[in-house]
């Protein structure tokens, strides 16, 4: 168990640094010498179980979990506590939107100087009724326009706009 756990942290890791400094990871608008910045945007949607974002705990059914069971859904908060605890144990600079308190704008990606401040977004937005109506199609514009790298988990696909950017047609698991 502990090697299955072991292959795909790897697995997600060599993702992310690809993504990072990929050569396709050049912004159109930019300088074609200029690489992405070292720096991840975590998009979640209602999975952080402290309201005021300053812990992240351990879910009770994490224990439970194994990642093979009949229904291969990523249920609750469980991928998003195993993300957190990736990025932290890699050191990778990151910073969470949460779906169920912000609205998703252009502003959140792009700096002052109107260049993103992110390499990539990791995409981990679950079906929620309690998110805030977000504008997925800036998602697609940050991405096709401005070079950001795009890792969606699991089955959080369901979106349009994200399979679209993405080249896939999600039916479900």
């Amino acid at each position: 168990m502990k090697t299955k756990i072991f292959l795909l942290r790897l697995f997600v890791f060599i993702i992310v640094m690809f993504s990072i400094s990929s050569s396709t990871g050049f912004c159109e608008s930019e300088d074609q010498n200029s690489a992405r910045p070292f720096r991840v945007i975590v998009i979640i949607g209602d999975q952080w179980q402290d309201p005021m974002s300053y812990m992240v705990t351990s879910p009770e059914a994490l224990d439970e979990f194994s990642g093979y069971s009949s229904n291969p859904d990523v249920s609750g908060p469980i991928d998003f506590y195993h993300l957190m605890i990736l990025l932290k144990s890699w050191a990778i600079p990151f910073d969470i939107v949460r779906l169920d308190q912000q609205f998703l704008d252009r502003n959140m990606f792009l700096g002052p100087d109107g260049k993103p401040m992110y390499g990539t977004i990791i995409w981990d937005v679950n079906q929620s009724d309690k998110l805030l109506h977000p504008d997925y199609t800036i998602i697609k514009e940050m991405v096709e326009n401005y070079g950001i790298g795009l890792i969606a988990l699991s089955n959080r696909i369901s979106q349009t706009e994200i399979q679209s950017v993405l080249g896939l047609k999600y039916n479900g698991s």
